[in-house]
C-alpha cells in the first residue's frame, strides 16, 4: 500500500512542478489543452467548494522506517552534489521526493491518500499560477473526475500522435486511481518535438489578432520590439531617458547616470510603501507558502537566499547592457520610425565615437578594465524555485529541474532525457570604469539583447558548463545576433519577438559560439521551428548581402559571413535521425553540468556516452 502511495505521489505531485514550468514559460494553450477549459472550471469550482483534508508531515526517519518510497524520482539528488553543498556551503537542501514521503493525510488511512494528493495538485497549481492560467491547466494534470475518463484517454492518445510520446500502449494504458495515468505520464513525458509544436501552434493563435489592413499599420502601437530597441532594456522601471545622452561620454555621464537612476528608484519605493533603497544592500528574496494545508512547509521562492550582487551593481550591470544593446541597435534603427539615430559612446570629452559594442568592450580594456566572455549552460526552472520551512522555522532548499524526452533511446530501449539548461554569454568586466557581469540571450520577453548577470547566491541556479570563448568576436557575433534576430520579429510581427521560434536562449548562445569559434556549437537543445528559422536565416542573409557590408573591413565582411552559415547551418534537436544523433548526444554530455546536481543527469550523460560509442558501429 505504501509503495502504492509513492508511486501515486511521485507521478502527480511531479507532473505538477514540471507543468507549472512548462505552463509559465510556453502557455500551453495548444488545441488539445484548451478544448479541456470548460471541464476545468468545473472542476474548479469543485475544488474551491470542498474542503479539503489536511495533510501534515511525519519525521523522514519514520517515513523511511515504514518503508516510504522516495518520490520524484527523477530529481533525486546525486549523492556527490548533496556532499558537495554540505561541505561548500551554508545551504541545506533536500530532495523533493524526500519532503513528498513525508507527507500523510491528517486521520486518513493510505487508501485515500490518493484522493487527497488529487486536491493538493489542484490546490498547488491554483496557487501557483493563480485562477486563469490554473484553471487551463487542471485537465491537463489529470485532475479529472471518472466520468471523463474516456475522453482524457482520447486526449492523450491526440497527444501521443502529434509526435509528444512514444506511443506503450502498455504503460499508457494503466490506470491507477482516480487520476487518468495516461494524461499525467503524457504529459509528463513531454518531449523536444513536443514543445516545438505547442510553440508553432500558440504562434498560429497569437499571430492571428496581428494581421490587419495594410492602411491601418500606421495608426497602430509601438511593437514590444521597437519599444525594447528604444529603451535598451525589458525593464519598465528604466533609466531616465536624459541620464543617457547621445553621445554618451563615459568619464561623465556613468556615474551620473547610477545616480539618476537610484533617485528615480529611491523615489519610486517611497510612493510605493517600500523599504528604502539602499545601493551596498544584497536583496534577500522571500518565499511563499504553496498551500499549508495539502502541502505543509512547501514554499515558492528561496526564503533568505541572497541576490550574488548588491542593488548598485545590478544598476551597474543594467547600465552597460543598455549601453552594448544601444550600440548594438544601431544597425537597425532606421526600422523604428520613433527610434532616435545612431548611438554613440565616446570615453573622454572629444574621443572618437564608438558605435558598436565589440569596440566599446575594446576602449573598456585599452582604459585599464579585465574583459572576458564564457559561454554558459545553467539547469533552469524559468524562475521556479522551491523550499521547504522546517518545524525550527529554518529553510531546506529544493533544488529541481525540468526534464525533457530528448527522442533518443539507448540500446536497452531506455529514453534518454535531457534538464532544460539555459545558457548565455557571460560577459564580465572589471576595472576603474566599472565592475559589471553581464549576458548575452534571446529572452523570454521576445528581445534578444544583453541582460543583468545577477542570480540567487545558490550553487544550483549560478553554477554550470563554462567554455572560454574569442572575446571580441563573441561580442561583434552577439551584436549580429540582436540587430538580426529582432528585426526579423518586428519585419514578420512575430509573435513573442521570435522566442521558441527561431528558438530559444539556447538557440542564440549556439549561433555566437559557432560564429565566433570554429563553426561547431557545444550548445544542447536547440529547437527552433522550422519554418520561422528559415525567416531568420533569409534576414541574415539580407544583412550579409546588401545592410552591414558597405564601407566595412575585411575582418569585419568575414565575421558577416561566419554568423550567416551559423544561423544557416543551425543543428535542430527536435527530431534526432541516425545522421544527427552522434553529434545531439555529444552535445548533450558538452552542455551537461560537471557536478551533477541529480541523479539521473550522470545516468543521461553515461548513456550518451554508451549511444556514441554504439552509433560508431551501426
Amino acid at each position: 500500500m505504501i509503495e502504492a502511495v509513492g508511486r501515486a505521489a511521485d507521478g502527480y505531485l511531479w507532473s505538477t512542478i514540471a507543468l507549472c514550468v512548462l505552463g509559465t514559460l510556453f502557455l500551453m494553450l495548444s488545441v488539445q489543452i484548451a478544448k479541456w477549459r470548460l471541464e476545468a472550471t468545473r472542476r474548479l469550482k469543485q475544488i474551491r467548494a470542498s474542503p479539503r483534508a489536511a495533510m501534515e508531515r511525519i519525521p523522514p526517519e519514520e517515513a523511511a522506517g515504514g518503508g516510504g518510497r522516495v518520490m520524484a524520482s527523477e530529481i533525486a539528488l546525486h549523492p556527490d552534489y548533496r556532499a558537495r553543498i554540505a561541505g561548500n556551503t551554508d545551504l541545506r537542501i533536500v530532495g523533493l521526493g524526500e519532503y513528498l514521503a513525508t507527507l500523510r493525510p491528517k486521520g486518513k488511512t493510505d487508501s485515500t491518500f490518493g484522493n487527497e494528493l488529487e486536491t493538493a495538485i489542484g490546490g498547488a497549481l491554483l496557487n501557483a499560477l493563480g485562477p486563469g492560467l490554473g484553471t487551463l491547466l487542471l485537465p491537463s494534470l489529470g485532475v479529472i473526475p471518472k466520468s471523463i475518463l474516456g475522453y482524457g484517454e482520447a486526449a492523450a492518445a491526440a497527444m501521443t500522435a502529434y509526435g509528444g510520446v512514444e506511443a506503450e500502449a502498455p504503460r499508457l494504458g494503466q490506470v491507477g486511481s482516480t487520476m487518468p495515468a495516461n494524461v499525467v505520464k503524457t504529459m509528463g513525458g513531454t518531449s523536444l518535438i513536443t514543445m516545438a509544436s505547442v510553440t508553432d501552434i500558440n504562434s498560429a493563435i497569437a499571430g492571428g489578432s496581428t494581421n490587419g489592413d495594410d492602411d491601418k499599420k500606421d495608426a497602430s502601437p509601438p511593437s514590444s520590439i521597437e519599444i525594447l530597441v528604444k529603451r535598451g532594456e525589458p525593464h519598465e522601471e528604466t533609466f531616465p531617458p536624459e541620464s543617457i545622452p547621445n553621445p554618451f561620454i563615459f568619464s561623465q555621464h556613468y556615474r551620473k547616470a547610477i545616480d539618476a537612476m537610484e533617485k528615480l528608484v529611491t523615489a519610486n519605493n517611497i510612493k510605493n510603501g517600500k523599504k528604502p533603497y539602499d545601493p551596498d544592500e544584497f536583496e534577500v528574496m522571500e518565499a511563499t507558502p504553496v498551500d499549508e494545508r495539502t502541502l505543509p512547509g512547501l514554499h515558492m521562492g528561496m526564503s533568505g537566499v541572497k541576490r550574488t550582487q548588491n542593488r548598485r551593481g545590478i544598476l551597474e550591470n543594467r547600465l552597460i547592457c543598455i549601453l552594448m544593446n544601444n550600440l548594438s541597435s544601431n544597425d537597425i534603427r532606421h526600422e523604428f520610425p520613433d527610434v532616435p539615430g545612431p548611438f554613440s559612446v565616446v570615453m573622454d570629452a572629444g574621443g572618437s565615437p564608438i558605435t558598436r559594442p565589440e569596440d566599446l568592450v575594446a576602449a573598456l580594456q585599452k582604459a585599464g578594465n579585465s574583459a572576458k566572455c564564457t559561454v554558459v549552460s545553467r539547469t533552469t526552472t524559468f524562475g521556479l524555485s522551491l523550499c521547504v520551512k522546517e518545524i525550527d522555522g529554518t529553510f531546506s532548499y529544493v533544488p529541481i529541474g525540468l526534464r525533457f524526452r530528448t527522442g533518443m533511446r539507448d540500446v536497452q530501449g531506455e529514453n534518454i532525457d535531457v534538464y532544460l539548461p539555459h545558457s548565455s554569454i557571460d560577459l564580465e568586466i572589471k576595472g576603474p570604469s566599472c565592475n559589471v557581469l553581464i549576458q548575452y540571450y534571446h529572452d523570454a520577453s521576445g528581445f534578444a539583447a544583453w541582460n543583468s548577470g545577477d542570480y540567487p547566491d545558490t550553487p544550483w541556479s549560478f553554477d554550470g558548463k563554462k567554455r572560454g570563448i574569442d572575446l571580441l568576436k563573441c561580442v561583434r557575433q552577439a551584436g549580429f545576433h540582436m540587430a538580426c534576430c529582432n528585426s526579423a520579429a518586428e519585419r514578420g510581427k512575430v509573435p513573442y519577438g521570435g522566442y521558441a521560434l527561431y528558438g530559444t536562449c539556447n538557440d542564440s548562445v549556439a549561433v555566437i559560439e559557432s560564429a565566433a569559434g570554429d563553426g561547431t556549437t557545444d550548445i544542447y537543445p536547440l529547437t527552433g521551428v522550422g519554418g520561422w528559422h528559415v525567416d531568420f536565416v533569409r534576414r541574415a542573409k539580407e544583412f550579409r548581402h546588401k545592410e552591414l557590408t558597405s564601407g566595412r573591413s575585411k575582418d569585419f565582411v568575414e565575421d558577416l559571413e561566419k554568423f550567416y552559415q551559423a544561423v544557416k547551418n543551425q543543428p535542430n534537436d527536435c527530431f534526432p535521425t541516425l545522421e544527427t544523433m552522434d553529434d545531439c548526444a555529444r552535445r548533450l554530455i558538452a552542455s551537461s553540468p560537471d557536478n551533477p546536481i541529480f541523479q539521473s543527469m550522470e545516468d543521461g550523460t553515461k548513456m550518451c556516452e554508451a549511444l556514441r560509442t554504439e552509433l560508431a558501429e551501426l
